[in-house]
């Protein structure tokens, strides 16, 4: 399967990266005292990158459901039902976002097929989000949060 051409995206509930696979080429030239400069002896080694095309952090998870609320007097009033239905409506609206900034993405980049990494607690929640372009176009689906990982680790994930 080729992989160049593959949108890479790994995201949480705080932040999205998005990575485009790009192909590098070098020469791996044989060490020889022998081999003059005019000759390229070696072979061309193929090997894929990552390009970083998105990163955007969504600052709304970060913020507690008190940090919300106007004043004092409007948090006195909010019992814990309330304070439950707040977050699970800003975790909706969060999804919704990211669901929403992915397709855009994907309509700009058009890649032939995605690779999704996103944390097992709530993977179901944003793939039921998706356009059905974007749901189709995913091949690979790792339910881990990826996004603290090294951009040169990522693509090992998904072998």
């Amino acid at each position: 399967m080729k992989i160049v051409g593959t949108m890479i995206v790994v995201a949480d509930l705080g932040e999205l990266k998005v990575y485009m696979v790009e192909s590098s080429e070098a020469i791996n030239r044989q060490d020889s005292s022998q081999v003059s400069h005019s000759q390229q002896h070696g072979d061309y080694k193929e090997s894929a990158i990552l390009k970083s095309i998105k990163d955007i952090n969504y600052i709304e998870p970060h913020l507690r459901v008190q940090d919300k609320v106007s004043d004092n007097k409007g948090r006195f009033g909010i019992s814990s039902g309330e304070r439950h239905n707040m977050k699970i409506e800003m975790k909706s609206r969060i999804l919704k976002a990211i669901s929403e900034d992915i397709l855009k993405l994907v309509e700009e980049n058009k890649p032939h097929q995605i690779y999704f990494a996103f944390p097992k607690e709530t993977n179901k929640q944003i793939m039921e989000k998706f356009e059905p372009k974007v749901k189709e176009a995913i091949v690979k689906n790792i339910t881990l949060n990826l996004t603290k990982t090294d951009q040169n680790m990522i693509l090992s994930h998904f072998k």
